[in-house]
């Protein structure tokens, strides 16, 4: 590195006009689609009420035309009965029978119809599922980018230096997604999460209704690590990113390695932290939607979910801005090596993947099994095998060559799958537990939410970009991106 001189320069960015107007148009389009489908949602639970109660009303109706038939047919009886000695019962015991098996019938009948109006979710619910789905999905993306930041840092890499903007101006979106995931959390939570609505009745076990399951889970499923832990924790993870954000200015301002050295530190912080608690965040706002169903390894699959996603957004914005003319510093090894990280993690998303089915299959233990065959047996299985061939099999092998992890548009094709593929995983992971296995399947409201929450999060991340130079000529591994040189 020191036999060459390599000239960095600074590079500002300023926002393309097609880029202004592409986001516009996806958050306009969102904004319209969403609206779109709230209204036909609700509309169309509106019409099936509406068609319920005019069955009810011709049952009840039908009801009363038999019952003055009913009435004599019964008067009769009993006139027959008090002109015989003994009574008709006496003479045919089945027919008592018959009638104590008709009433035991007709209570278990109704038992099961209120069980099912119980379970039976409103309209409203698939409303906080979308939101939650996709504020979720974003948040873990741009969590993701702080995570890249830290990693790099802690691991005192240096071919990476070059691309840090990035994924620091995707995590300043974080507590946007964020603040939205705890607000439907906070609004839709009985709606949505079964243990709160079921908390809520305080029931003993003496109680009908009472759930041993849910009711030893209560000492981590319940409102204090829901509205209290959770969000102080995403307090945290935004405070330590934004102090990550502070140093990086200072150290673009004076210069000098005391502010790289404390980045370091923070970093350390942030990633032990962060390695705890993760996991608290997939178990509170997802996986507790299954709240009889667990899952050992559920905060690594989310966080596969999280690293790999955020990984291809990082190279999506590097692509675009190359091909603007900006991070000149940056060669097709950089590309490469991001590539790498992509094809790698995806493999580790599928072994965590079939770590847990295979594990859950074997043992075949109902209370396990239930969260795959809700997804496996029934219309959710076109979604089950999409996410596979999208976050494995067309990454797996689009990336198995070298010069197709350094080919733009071979990228684009497999970023473009994993994220996509990626969003049916988190659907997958909602919706199914949200509705009580019932098949809900995506509309135009999670299509328009998506388009929503994505084209603020590509709006903010470039206006982000804009506040700084591209290049952090004060950092002291600079030069050994610009040369890319990984010390072998």
């Amino acid at each position: 590195m020191g036999n060459h001189h390599i000239n960095i320069e600074n590079e500002q960015f300023i926002v393309p006009k097609r880029a202004k107007t592409t986001t516009l148009i996806m958050i306009v389009a969102g904004l319209v689609l969403s609206i779109i489908g709230f209204f036909t949602i609700k509309s169309g639970a509106d019409s099936s009420n509406h068609e319920a109660n005019v069955q009810k009303t011709e049952t009840i109706h039908a009801g009363l035309q038999h019952e003055p038939a009913v009435e004599n047919n019964a008067t009769h009886e009993n006139i027959i009965a008090e002109d015989s000695s003994h009574g008709v019962n006496e003479a045919h015991p089945s027919v008592a029978t018959h009638n104590e098996h008709e009433t035991a019938h007709n209570d278990l009948a109704h038992g099961e119809a209120h069980a099912e109006v119980h379970h039976t979710k409103p309209w409203y619910t698939q409303v906080y599922a979308a939101i939650l789905m996709n504020s979720y999905y974003i948040m873990l993306i741009s969590l993701g980018g702080l995570f890249f930041l830290c990693v790099q840092y802690v691991a005192n890499a240096g071919w990476a230096t070059g691309v840090l903007r990035v994924p620091m101006a995707m995590q300043t979106f974080f507590i946007v997604p964020a603040v939205v995931v705890m607000a439907t959390i906070y609004f839709g939570g009985e709606s949505l999460y079964h243990w709160i609505a079921y908390q809520a009745k305080h029931l003993t076990i003496l109680d009908p209704g009472f759930d041993p399951i849910l009711d030893a889970k209560k000492w981590f499923l319940n409102p204090t690590f829901l509205y209290i832990v959770l969000p102080a924790l995403i307090v945290v993870w935004y405070l330590l990113g934004r102090r990550m954000m502070n140093l990086s200015k200072r150290e673009d301002n004076e210069g000098g390695n005391t502010f790289f050295y404390k980045s370091i530190r923070t970093s350390a912080a942030f990633m032990v932290i962060f390695g705890f608690t993760f996991s608290l965040l997939a178990w509170l706002a997802i996986m507790s939607l299954d709240a009889h169903w667990f899952s050992t390894i559920f905060g690594v699959y989310h966080f596969a979910i999280l690293w790999v996603s955020s990984l291809s957004t990082i190279m999506l914005f590097t692509l675009y801005l190359r091909k603007h003319g900006y991070l000149k510093i940056l060669t097709d090894e950089h590309i490469h090596d991001l590539g790498k990280f992509m094809f790698a993690f995806c493999v580790f998303w599928m072994y965590i993947w079939i770590a847990q089915y295979l594990l859950i299959w074997y043992a075949n233990i109902p209370e396990e099994s239930i969260y795959y065959t809700m997804r496996r047996h029934t219309n959710f299985d076109v979604f089950f095998i999409i996410n596979i061939i999208l976050n494995f099999v067309i990454p797996f092998i689009a990336f198995m060559t070298r010069d197709a992890k350094r080919n733009p548009k071979v990228i684009v094709v497999v970023a473009c799958s994993i994220l996509l593929g990626h969003w049916i995983d988190v659907y997958i992971g909602i919706y199914p537990g949200a509705f009580d296995g019932k098949v809900v399947y995506p509309g135009l409201l999670e299509i328009g939410l998506f388009l929503l929450f994505a084209g603020i999060f590509i709006r903010w991340t470039l206006e982000s970009l804009t506040k700084r130079s591209l290049i952090a000529k004060n950092h002291p591994y600079i030069e050994e991106s610009a040369t890319h040189n990984v010390g072998v």
